[in-house]
């Protein structure tokens, strides 16, 4: 048997906190253009809409890939562990075999 240190879920957890950080780098420097108010006047309200418009729609992306990874269960910090029963005798201790299941 080989032993990790780690489980694929602090993996997978650690990758969707990246991903969501790189992502919202992005949000940035719209933030800072959208709170100056010269160049709010000089490009005029219809592109300041536009703006907002694709601003909005990337946060909808994100939360959409939010939770696409929270359905398919990359957000649990622990998944159910599914045994499977492979005796029907009634002699059998079956806290030794709950304790290899857990343990394998």
């Amino acid at each position: 048997k080989i032993s990790y240190l780690f489980d694929n879920k602090y993996f997978n957890i650690a990758l969707i906190f990246v991903l969501f950080e790189v992502e919202m780098i992005f949000l940035f420097p719209w933030a800072v253009a959208m709170g100056r108010n010269d160049i709010i006047q000089e490009v005029g309200s219809a592109w300041v809409w536009l703006a907002l418009g694709e601003a909005f729609f990337f946060i909808l992306i994100l939360g959409l890939g939010l939770a696409f990874a929270w359905k398919l269960g990359y957000l649990d910090w622990q998944k159910p562990i599914e045994t499977i029963s492979l005796t029907k005798d009634k002699d059998f201790d079956s806290r030794l075999y709950q304790e290899y299941n857990l343990r394998y």
